[in-house]
Formats: structure tokens, sequence, C-alpha cells
């Protein structure tokens, strides 16, 4: 049944995004990558019976079987989004989560494309975030090269946790495209009053996206504050007793 779910939302990915992934039951379900090549031929068998039979090809299961106790290293990654046949987010994820593997840093030359494609992937699943193995692996990115991207990338989908995940520092010059200003404005502001908490000065247009950001979602400002704070714990941004009281003076004086 795993493995069904796996390849189906390999072959399906374009109609949605799975929304939810259970690894206590994808744990129950597969109880080791020697078991699933074990029972290669049987779930080759049924797999062509099933529904997805019409887009189904034994080369998605070989790849998987094939790749299920490799390494997890960013140069793995990359040859897996690569190659293209089952869904590159989701058998990392499996890797990490439901067969406890941990990210091996290579430190070999990235591809920033398939960096951000990942995280635009995982700021869907608070689900997976909550999986240690899974924001180790995001922590040694940064080290590794997340912490070379300047600006917010032209991929990147924006929202509070894939600037908390991307940990960028946004200038001015940044700060004054209209896409961030209009499209993108509360996301931006919280995520600045997030990072208001590390710098001395806070500029004038900061300000402005921190205001608007506030007004966009109203409530009080201790909830506010108290919802950010959560947020950068799912995220791996932990705050200090003291950065979180500055962030509510900042945000006080800001309104």
């Amino acid at each position: 049944i795993a493995v069904y779910l796996l390849i189906y939302y390999s072959i399906y990915g374009f109609r949605g995004e799975w929304e939810y992934l259970n690894i206590k039951m994808l744990n129950s379900l597969i109880k080791s990558g020697k078991d699933m090549e074990e029972s290669r031929c049987e779930i080759d068998r049924r797999l062509k019976k099933s529904d997805i039979s019409h887009r189904y090809k034994t080369e998605m299961l070989d790849m998987l079987c094939e790749n299920i106790n490799k390494e997890v290293t960013w140069e793995w990654i990359q040859e897996i989004y690569r190659q293209n046949k089952v869904d590159p987010f989701y058998l990392t994820v499996v890797k990490l989560c439901v067969f406890n593997q941990r990210y091996q840093p290579d430190y070999v030359k990235r591809n920033p494309e398939c960096e951000i494609l990942f995280i635009n992937r995982l700021v869907k699943h608070p689900e997976i975030m909550k999986c240690g193995n899974v924001m180790d692996m995001i922590n040694m990115l940064h080290y590794e090269s997340l912490g070379e991207f300047i600006g917010i990338p032209p991929k990147l989908k924006i929202t509070l946790r894939s600037l908390l995940l991307l940990d960028s520092y946004l200038t001015d010059g940044v700060l004054d495209d209209e896409r961030l200003k209009y499209s993108y404005v509360a996301d931006t502001g919280q995520y600045l009053l997030v990072t208001s908490g590390e710098y001395k000065d806070i500029t004038e247009i900061q300000k402005s996206y921190i205001k608007k950001a506030y007004e966009m979602k109203d409530g009080p400002v201790e909830e506010y504050v108290d919802n950010l704070y959560k947020e950068c714990e799912l995220c791996g941004k932990h705050l200090s007793y003291r950065q979180k009281e500055r962030i509510r003076q900042n945000l006080i004086n800001i309104i």
C-alpha cells in the first residue's frame, strides 16, 4: 500500500499534493528496504493490476527499490530530481522519516533550484517538518549552501515558513520589489518582524511591511507574537525569551 501511494503521487502529483503524510502509518506498512526488495515481483504484479496500471511502469518500482537504501546525500537528491521517475520529495521524506535514515553532507556543487523545490514542498507539510531527520538536513544545508542565497530566489513560493527556512537577509532593495509589496506583504512582514529581534535598527520600509502584515492579520499583539513563535519553532528557528520580548516590543513600537 505504501509503495502504491508513493508511486500514485509520483504519477499524479500535478493533480494535488499529498495533504498529510502519516509517518506512523507508513512505518507500519513498510518494515524495511529489504522487505520491499524481496517483495518486488509481487508488488510489481499488483501495481500492474491496479487502477494506475495505465501509467505505471516497472522501472518506477525498480528505481524505488534501488534507491531506498542508498545514502541520503545532496548528490543523490539531485540525481533523483534529474531522473524524475519517482517523486524526489516523497522518496527523500520516506527515507528520512520512515526508514530513519540521516542526511549525509557531501559538499558537492549545488543545483539551487532543487533546494528551492524541496523547500516549496516541505512548507506544506508541518507533520514532516516535525521529523528531526528532515530538519537536521535543512540545518546542514544551511551550512553547505542555503545561507548563500541573497534576497529571495525567483522560484521560491513565498510564505512565512519558506522565508524562515531560507533565512535570508532582506535588504531594502529587495523589499522594494512590487511583487513583495502587493502579493506577499503579510508573509514578508511577519518574517521581518521575526528577524527584527536580531538587529538594532529597523528601516522605514521594514516597518511599513511589519505594520501592514499586522493590520492584515489583526488580533491581540500577544497572540500574534505567540503564533510567530510557534512558526519559528516549527521551522527550527528557536527564539530565546529575550528575542521574543524584543519582537513583541518592536511590534508595539511600530503599530
